[in-house]
């Protein structure tokens, strides 16, 4: 073998190495791009996974808090204004704001909409703002009744803090299921 590697001229040589250069050197390039894909593409479905675990466990505290709520709404009597109920009305109407946040800040929306409603201010007339963009670029779809109804009803509470009923409860509580 040492004979064969001292028998070769100059222009063998170059021939050789050429093509090694255009053979050897792109495989390995092709083997390491592949691994470090595969090494992303690991870590992507960790993190959904993490992710998708950590919404079980939030989706499985709200529904508690859900019937927990339901529960306590049948027990406020009609008409009847207490700070219980209002704070039960405002707990709702937090699932709706929450569940509206989740929808315009999930990861597949793309990030300049994203800024773009983090930029609205949610103060005074803001909500009504928040939910016509979210309806603008197309993510609320059929949840654009039950968003803007949840966000009137809060709305003629939070403001004068009239008399929160239990029928108002069980609507707030409707729209947060529906959303």
């Amino acid at each position: 073998m040492i004979e064969f590697w001292k028998s070769l001229t100059e222009a063998q040589a170059h021939l050789l190495v050429g093509l090694l250069q255009f053979t050897v050197v792109p495989l390995f390039v092709f083997l390491w791009a592949n691994l470090k894909i595969q090494k992303v593409e690991q870590k992507a479905e960790q993190a959904a996974q993490k992710a998708e675990a950590t919404n079980k466990d939030f989706a499985g505290s709200q529904r508690d808090d859900t019937e927990q709520a339901a529960v306590e709404a049948d027990s406020v009597p009609a008409g009847e204004a207490t700070s219980e109920s209002w704070n039960q009305l405002k707990a709702q109407w937090e699932r709706v704001r929450d569940k509206l946040f989740s929808i315009a800040f999930a990861p597949s929306v793309d990030g300049r909409k994203r800024a773009a409603y983090k930029r609205i201010d949610l103060r005074g007339e803001g909500y009504k703002r928040f939910i016509a963009k979210l309806e603008e670029d197309g993510l609320l779809g059929p949840n654009k009744l039950i968003a803007e109804g949840a966000l009137k009803l809060w709305t003629s509470y939070r403001t004068n803090r009239a008399s929160v009923t239990a029928d108002a409860i069980k609507q707030m509580t409707e729209f947060a299921n529906r959303l």
